[in-house]
């Protein structure tokens, strides 16, 4: 069992079974997040476009599964999401009409919107301590495997095999220096940022439980925390080293939330070793890296000003947004790469490059409420972690908020299929973790 241990009640075996098989699904999605990518680029790149959609009729299973054993979920925050996703119907209807759009771009784009929306509520209200800490085990053993892969694409020519691309109009980032911008199993760069952010969050977590109740062994441990560092330090990804900076302030303040010194202590000191070991690594044996880390840095300088412009430039960008917004807005899912090559048949020029102002192109008036709705739901998931901080020295739901939180709330969740599941999945993960140590409700 991980963390603080779960009371639980008699529930019916047929119940039990269908909570088990829910499990077994989102664990089978949660793969198929990180594995996908590898189909796409290197197994079956000429049905890419249809391989992104292969989690789908597994989300549809527990959908199935969640109604049909009374699991569907409850609260307030659920229904006001799923109230939000049925208006959005007629919406894109709507937009479809009006500007003359093909109708499976605003399919395509409410999926993006609300698809896995009931999803994170399902495995927020089914998960139990030992679901997610084998979430937690498959995710950092996995680590181990990836750190092996970036290394090789970091060490390899752009045009090599292992840095291929699923599709020849999309092109091989690179950090500096010829040093390509590594995807490991995902099929664009950034994606392994966010499973550099997910894996670091569970890493640190891992640490802060006491010995007898981690997922995996000491050794085991320290093998995939240092996969995980090597891969920080070898993505190229600057949102991956702010993601994790977030994560170690996090560590920092649970420790003025528990209650007893060792757990203080250790919440404290945790993160600074962390962040000491990885800045050696990164000084010492990945100097390279870092140099090439350090020209990309400077030329974003110039073309985008300092980190804290770039921190709070969604904000500013949303406010310059608002003057060239429509009322129905120019269609959902038109944003997005999806979008673009069910509407014009190819990539193309995006909207707006930040969520929020790219929403409120999307869907006018209407995506204030989805911006309000996302900020509502990451605060109460915040606040719940906290709770659990405070009152079940938890400190596990506060280190995954710190890196599901910004996706959830800012994130690229209606734009990149990658940041979407992790967004909504982590959700739920983060809502699992808020029970742990409450008895459940009964369903």
């Amino acid at each position: 069992m991980m963390g603080p241990k779960t009371v639980s009640r008699p529930v019916a075996q047929g119940t039990e079974s269908a909570r088990a098989l829910i499990v077994k699904l989102v664990i089978i999605i949660y793969w198929l997040l990180i594995f996908e990518g590898a189909f796409r680029k290197w197994g079956f790149s000429s049905l890419h476009k249809f391989i992104f959609f292969i989690r789908d009729p597994f989300v549809l299973w527990v959908y199935f599964l969640a109604i049909r054993n009374g699991m569907w979920p409850r609260g307030t925050l659920f229904r006001l999401g799923f109230t939000l996703g049925l208006l959005f119907l007629p919406l894109g209807l709507l937009q479809a009409v009006t500007n003359d759009l093909n109708p499976m771009v605003v399919v395509y784009g409410w999926k993006m919107y609300f698809w896995y929306l009931p999803l994170a509520f399902i495995i927020g209200q089914q998960f139990r301590g030992k679901d997610l800490a084998m979430i937690f085990r498959h995710s950092l053993l996995i680590a181990i495997p990836m750190a092996v892969l970036v290394f090789l694409q970091y060490r390899s020519p752009p045009q090599a095999l292992i840095n291929q691309t699923y599709s020849a109009e999309s092109t091989i980032m690179t950090v500096s220096r010829g040093i390509v911008r590594a995807s490991g199993t995902f099929s664009v760069a950034a994606a392994l940022g966010t499973f550099v952010g997910s894996t670091f969050s569970m890493a640190l977590a891992a640490w802060l439980m006491p010995r007898n109740q981690r997922p995996l062994s000491f050794r085991v441990l320290v093998i995939s925390s240092a996969s995980v560092l090597v891969t920080l330090l070898l993505c190229g990804s600057r949102t991956a080293f702010f993601q994790v900076g977030t994560i170690l302030i996090a560590g920092i303040i649970s420790s003025l939330l528990v209650q007893g010194t060792r757990k203080r202590m250790k919440a404290i000191l945790l993160p600074q070793a962390f962040a000491i070991i990885g800045i050696t690594l990164f000084l010492t044996v990945f100097s390279e890296s870092y140099g090439a880390m350090k020209e990309r840095q400077l030329v974003a300088l110039d073309a985008e000003g300092s980190p804290i412009r770039r921190v709070l430039g969604p904000i500013a960008s949303t406010v310059e947004v608002l003057p060239e917004m429509s009322l129905l807005g120019s269609g959902i899912g038109t944003g997005s790469p999806g979008g673009a090559v069910l509407g014009r048949g190819t990539f193309g020029a995006f909207l707006r490059e930040d969520e929020w102002p790219r929403t409120l192109q999307e869907s006018g008036i209407a995506g204030f409420l989805y911006i309000a709705y996302r900020i509502a739901l990451s605060f109460s998931i915040l606040t719940g972690a906290v709770d659990a901080a405070r009152k079940r020295n938890n400190t596990m739901p506060l280190i995954l908020f710190s890196f599901a939180g910004i996706i959830l709330s800012t994130g690229h969740i209606i734009f990149q299929g990658t940041s979407n599941g992790y967004g909504w999945l982590f959700a739920g993960f983060c809502m699992a973790a808020n029970k742990l140590g409450k008895t459940p409700v009964r369903t």
